[in-house]
């Protein structure tokens, strides 16, 4: 902790909170304020901060009720930024607001932070302060003017951007240019080289793109604040969606939350309206991803409605932001929950992390009664920290995906829905489909559920990573077809290797097509994102006709050899593949649970089954989890619309050995997941395990 002489006053009760007085001056000067304490319902208009601390060990001194404080580096260059000249600026800031020192403090004021940012007036956002752009060598300056006139000496008619050159330094310019609903072929860079006047919304234009300098002082100035270290806290999510309004400050720069969200908005819409040709002319280095706190469907400051949701929900979208703390992945996003009375947990700073991510998981499952949706989700993979500490059916909530890996996630639940592979399974007495033990408030350690064992893994191909890169896609859907005994090759209709490779492929795609909405509905942005389940009627023969492409592209070794040779297109296969495929391996699954059959252990690969014809004749398809091992047992479970991948494991306790369960993941099995193979198996009895 910093040191300081400032000494704190206990705060008389949990509903109050301390405000900020910024004194005035200029900017040189040392930053003054006083505390002060109020009820938080009786406090005066505030702006609350939300900011990155920064590096702790860059000090810098403050002085507090007329003793020195020390805070860091970025909270120092922010108040100063925003002090005013003539009167005092009223803020509240968690590093002078809170004492740090005081972890029973700290805790009960995480536990009202949610409502200290809804009663602000305005949430202050500092990205920090923008990098100055090095020259231009004069190799780049003489190659860009030599682009420039190689494009001036084909041009028809110059279109101008509607940007001024003197604002490229401005980092909030191309922010403002497409919340005023401009073109992406409006920007510096860009000179027509023919031009359709009949069409004033930009479908007609032919234009050549140049990496002028307007262009990269504006790029520069967009990517300082898009690199900020702000949008990567878990704790602004709360911080910016939970105010009436924000203020974005970078620098000496401002840009209002509204803006931010109306550019967001408006440059998506471009992409899949008029600017789709001309943002494919912008080299892919130039590519940025739009933070999922600017997407339609958060609305932003003051709407509580698709931001907020059930604790399991709010985990799962922002999960990929970061916090110093482990603990704070959870109690960063509770003030989202709070409308969903996710009462059981309140911040303790007292608690270790293995802690909290259980007590978090068990109000998941407390919210769920009757699904198990929650099993399905990722982040069961343990990271060294949290491996030997949480148990197996407690996410780690500390794991840090991409943030496309968080949409991917999202089409898998969306895909999880379709399936209803646990039906006419019920619980004894139609109770809930799991019990905890010990029962909550005490921390659980295990998570019992009932259910019935319906096979176990034989043999798995290797993990299929998320990739865009379509070479490496490709190679292991190759491996995988190596797997399943399936010949590369075009096959006849109605011949037995036909219905193996379509068994096959609809493995792949989770027997679930991807269903495109009408964009001329919904011209705002990409259509919304919606599958259904195959139908053998009516897409067989799109699927035959996608594969047959596929099969084209293998045969001459395109794929493999050439990067610029894609996956042939057909979104309503290759969305699914992409999602169900993600992070998974492909599987041969034993369903006779017959305790003589030959498994391979220590390895991923395991031995083919081929006694009495093909290896598929005898085994079923199915995608298992990347962590997923051979002679792993899958069962059908009380309340999963999928089958769980399970590994057994004996636990020694006071009473002697005991047979428990590690949780491993959901994974798609062809032919249980509509229900039916609980009527195949219904001679075995349901039975109650315990995942540990």
């Amino acid at each position: 902790m910093m040191n300081s002489t400032y000494v704190y006053r206990s705060l008389p009760n949990h509903n109050t909170i301390r405000i900020l007085h910024l004194m005035p001056g200029q900017f040189d000067e040392v930053i003054c304020c006083t505390l002060h304490v109020y009820s938080l319902d009786q406090a005066p208009a505030y702006e609350a901060l939300s900011y990155v601390w920064g590096n702790i060990e860059n000090r810098k001194r403050v002085v507090v009720g007329g003793s020195n404080f020390e805070v860091t580096a970025n909270l120092d260059t922010a108040l100063r930024h925003l002090r005013m000249v003539k009167e005092p600026r009223i803020m509240w800031v968690d590093a002078l607001c809170i004492n740090q020192a005081d972890k029973a403090e700290v805790s009960q004021q995480v536990g009202i932070m949610g409502n200290v940012f809804k009663s602000c007036e305005r949430v202050l956002v500092w990205l920090g302060t923008p990098v100055p752009r090095r020259s231009s060598t004069r190799a780049e300056i003489s190659r860009r003017i030599m682009g420039a006139f190689r494009i001036n000496a084909l041009t028809r008619k110059e279109r101008p951007s509607t940007i001024e050159v003197e604002d490229a330094d401005n980092p909030f310019t191309l922010t403002r240019h497409f919340a005023n609903d401009g073109h992406i072929f409006d920007i510096p860079g860009f000179r027509r080289t023919e031009y359709d006047n009949n069409t004033d919304e930009g479908h007609g234009l032919k234009a050549r793109f140049s990496e002028t300098e307007s262009f990269l002082r504006l790029w520069h100035g967009f990517c300082g604040g898009l690199q900020s270290a702000w949008w990567t806290r878990i704790w602004v999510v709360q911080e910016v969606l939970l105010p009436r309004c924000a203020t974005v400050h970078f620098g000496s720069w401002a840009v209002e939350w509204v803006e931010l969200k109306a550019a967001a908005e408006n440059h998506r819409r471009h992409l899949y309206t008029c600017c789709g040709g001309a943002a494919k002319l912008i080299p892919q280095k130039y590519s940025f991803t739009v933070d999922t706190l600017l997407l339609p469907e958060v609305r932003g400051p003051g709407s509580l409605n698709s931001l907020t949701g059930p604790l399991d929900t709010v985990l799962r979208r922002y999960r990929h932001k970061n916090a110093l703390d482990p603990r704070d992945k959870v109690y960063g996003l509770l003030g989202l929950t709070q409308q969903y009375g996710v009462s059981d947990i309140h911040p303790d700073y007292f608690q270790d992390t293995a802690t909290v991510f259980t007590a978090a998981m068990t109000a998941i499952v407390q919210e769920s009664p009757d699904d198990l949706c929650y099993l399905a989700s990722e982040g069961y993979r343990k990271s060294s920290s949290t491996r030997d500490n949480l148990p197996s059916w407690v996410r780690d909530f500390n794991e840090l995906p991409m943030v496309e890996d968080i949409s991917v996630e999202e089409d898998m639940l969306q895909i999880y829905f379709l399936y209803t592979a646990s039906a006419g399974l019920v619980t004894p007495a139609g109770g809930a489909c799991y019990k905890l033990e010990p029962e909550p408030p005490s921390i659980p350690g295990r998570l019992g559920v009932f259910g019935i064992r319906i096979g176990e893994l034989a043999t798995l191909g290797e993990v299929m990573a998320k990739s865009d890169d379509w070479r490496a896609v490709g190679k292991v859907l190759e491996a995988w077809h190596r797997v399943a005994g399936i010949r590369l090759s075009l096959q006849t209709k109605g011949t037995w290797q036909y219905a193996l490779r379509s068994r096959f492929w609809r493995t792949l795609i989770g027997d679930a097509v991807f269903e495109a909405s009408d964009t001329t509905t919904a011209p705002a942005g990409p259509p919304p994102r919606s599958f259904r389940r195959f139908n053998q009627d009516t897409d067989t023969t799109a699927l035959d006709s996608w594969i047959s492409q596929i099969l084209k592209v293998w045969k001459f070794r395109l794929l493999a050899l050439v990067g610029g040779i894609k996956m042939p297109m057909d979104d309503r296969f290759v969305e699914p593949l992409l999602s169900n495929t993600s992070r998974r391996r492909f599987a041969l699954v034993d369903p006779r649970q017959r305790d003589d059959v030959a498994l391979v252990s220590g390895g991923a690969g395991g031995k083919k089954m081929t006694i009495g014809g093909h290896v598929l004749e005898r085994m079923s398809c199915g995608l298992a989890p990347a962590d997923a091992l051979v002679g792993d047992q899958i069962w059908l479970l009380a309340g999963g619309r999928k089958p769980f991948v399970l590994r057994p494991i004996s636990v020694t306790t006071c009473a002697g050995s005991e047979l428990k369960y590690s949780f491993v993941g959901a994974c798609y099995l062809e032919g249980a997941m509509d229900g039916k193979a609980t009527g195949v198996h219904s001679e075995a009895a349901p039975c109650r395990i315990w995942l540990a």
